[in-house]
């Protein structure tokens, strides 16, 4: 059977196989569709229409989440039917903007010192009856300095003889961390390259970075395929206590997404993989754990006991990666069962155990972290801030891709929306939402504990407004942002007061998270020099309406720094330098955890804090 997907002017064919449902097939071929239940039917978002063919009768679990108008003109649940025949589908969203994550770590410095991969040309003496040194200590003697004498390069033996006399003994040598890694014959013009990858929950995006500049050359993005398996890390790691062969599949899932962005990025350049000698790798502890194959299932339960705590390093050859099979990977450290090397990744970027005063971090994403420094100490925490600020649980939420309301300004009684990439509006992403609730708040659309006014309000509103106001389908009050055909869109785009619930409680949990770790540390706010803004939501969202609703409580606006994809960044200083590896590794030792689940002041300040400032 055939799938034919209609998306805009386009017409795209796959192949079908009996037997799955449409959104295993919409996953299979990595195509738009959000899956947060993992495909159990709570969330109702994995929304497609029908243009034609033949599905299987629609269910109980469709009727609670579609309008019976939604049903009959051909919406159904990709997660609730299969195909009887060949289909043709619209989907509901647009690819996720992943360039809106690789743009964000491009800032480049000078090389640091101590380089994970060096090259460089050796010429030796030909042996006679009275230099009869063997061809391995030969090498050895002429390259030097504390190049490892016990690792060689599996295979390299059989070669070296021939490596040597081919070009009267003179060859290009490439070691990395001081362990020899590729001899090849004459002197080669050619430079070593490295990549990085940072595995998001939602989304995975891979640099390509010139080892002898030290400049990023290139970078792709795509959805992380382990969403098949649910799109936070608790649902990923019950898929794998359920069965454990889940494992494997999300392994090799994320290893072989990995591989053919890289192959990709390798291709534009004009390299091959023999080319690539190191990665770095940082995520979360969950994903981390997934690319390691390490058993996660200790995560999901206290006291959180997670498999390894410091960086590890593989070997090329221990992945089917398009890289040299002597180079090496290096998966950054942990902090914490959720607190993993990407937030280390972050401190490195900012140098948090260097600098003067008390600095914040806050890496929000699906999880927000948040890292605090000062006196001589490094704090670090976990919150669920990120349903919310994902679109999950919001009734209209999506993450940022084509179609996300992604700005909203309210001015005078009139509505002005910016959406990705000037598509017909399908739905709200988390700066939206920010953005939206910000504005309702500044118009009285809502108040300090996050009411919704009535439709039947004698607030004054402008008349745009007010009939803007109504009940939703379960009785819910909301405010329709964007009404069906107003931007071209197929259905309306609102915010309901579940929504704004949903907002505050991923608001207060961060705002408490702050909260927590400057009592911890016996500071105020006032006296936090700078907070760091990491990652693409960060970067995306408006920092005034951030403070407005109250976010990062106590921090003024001109003290917040948008600094990008800092977990990336971080993830290419310790490409570079294994002097920044060590730093790692000490800021993950250094790091005190505080455990906010067993925080008796975190419930307290988190429900206080769930309210927008008066």
């Amino acid at each position: 059977m055939r799938m034919i997907i209609l998306d805009e002017e386009q017409r795209k064919e796959y192949e079908m196989p009996e037997g799955l449902s449409v959104i295993e097939c919409l996953l299979r071929y990595d195509l738009p569709v959000r899956n947060d239940c993992a495909a159990k039917g709570n969330c109702g978002k994995c929304r497609v229409r029908t243009i034609a063919g033949n599905l299987s009768p629609e269910t109980e679990i469709e009727r609670e989440h579609l309008s019976k108008e939604e049903l009959d003109q051909g919406w159904f649940l990709a997660c609730q039917r299969a195909a009887k025949s060949d289909v043709t589908l619209r989907l509901s969203y647009g690819r996720d903007a992943g360039y809106r994550k690789t743009m964000l770590a491009e800032k480049e410095d000078a090389l640091a010192g101590d380089p994970v991969v060096q090259r460089g040309v050796f010429s030796m003496s030909e042996p006679d009856l009275s230099d009869q040194v063997p061809d391995w200590e030969r090498l050895l003697a002429a390259v030097g300095g504390s190049v490892s004498r016990e690792a060689i390069p599996r295979g390299l033996l059989s070669a070296l003889p021939e490596l040597l006399r081919k070009e009267d003994f003179t060859v290009t040598v490439t070691t990395v961390a001081n362990r020899l890694a590729a001899v090849t014959p004459g002197k080669s013009e050619r430079r070593p390259f490295g990549a990085v990858c940072d595995i998001g929950t939602t989304t995975l995006a891979v640099y390509l970075v010139d080892l002898a500049t030290g400049i990023t050359r290139g970078a792709a993005a795509k959805t992380n395929p382990q969403v098949s398996f649910g799109t936070d890390v608790i649902s990923r790691i019950n898929s794998v206590s359920e069965d454990f062969s889940a494992l494997e599949k999300m392994h090799g899932d994320i290893v072989a997404a990995i591989a053919e962005l890289m192959a990709g990025l390798l291709e534009e350049n004009d390299l091959s993989a023999d080319d690539l000698f190191a990665m770095t790798v940082v995520g979360n502890t969950t994903m981390s754990h997934l690319f390691a194959k390490a058993d996660p299932r200790r995560l999901a339960t206290a006291p959180f006991v997670f498999c390894f705590k410091q960086g590890l390093t593989f070997r090329g050859r221990d992945f089917p990666l398009p890289m040299h099979p002597e180079g090496e990977v290096f998966l950054l450290p942990n902090v914490a069962g959720y607190v993993g090397s990407d937030t280390v990744g972050v401190m490195l970027s900012v140098d948090i155990l260097n600098r003067s005063g008390c600095a914040i971090a806050v890496d929000l994403g699906t999880n927000g972290e948040i890292v605090l420094s000062g006196n001589g100490r490094v704090l670090a925490c976990s919150t669920a801030a990120g349903p919310a600020f994902e679109g999950a649980k919001i009734k209209n939420g999506m993450r940022a891709g084509a179609g996300a309301i992604e700005k909203v300004r309210i001015s005078d009684g009139e509505i002005e929306l910016k959406i990705i990439d000037e598509a017909p509006p399908a739905g709200i992403c988390g700066s939206g939402l920010i953005d939206a609730a910000a504005q309702m708040l500044k118009a009285g659309l809502i108040d300090a504990s996050g009411c919704l006014l009535p439709p039947d309000t004698d607030f004054p509103l402008a008349e745009n407004l007010r009939r803007r106001l109504r009940k939703g389908d379960q009785g819910l009050d909301e405010f329709v942002l964007a009404a069906k055909g107003e931007y071209g869109n197929d259905a309306d785009v609102v915010i309901s007061q579940k929504d704004i619930r949903e907002l505050q409680l991923g608001k207060g949990a961060v705002a408490a998270g702050i909260t927590v770790l400057l009592r911890e540390m016996n500071i105020t706010a006032e006296e936090v020099d700078r907070l760091f803004l990491a990652g693409a939501f960060g970067n995306y969202m408006d920092v005034r309406h951030a403070v407005m609703l109250g976010l990062f409580p106590g921090i003024s606006v001109e003290k917040v720094e948008a600094v990008g994809n800092a977990a990336a960044y971080g993830g290419r200083l310790a490409l570079l330098s294994r002097e920044k590896r060590a730093a790692a590794e000490e800021l993950a030792e250094k790091t005190e955890h505080i455990e906010l689940s067993t925080s008796a002041a975190f419930y307290d300040i988190f429900m206080r804090e769930m309210n927008f400032p008066g």
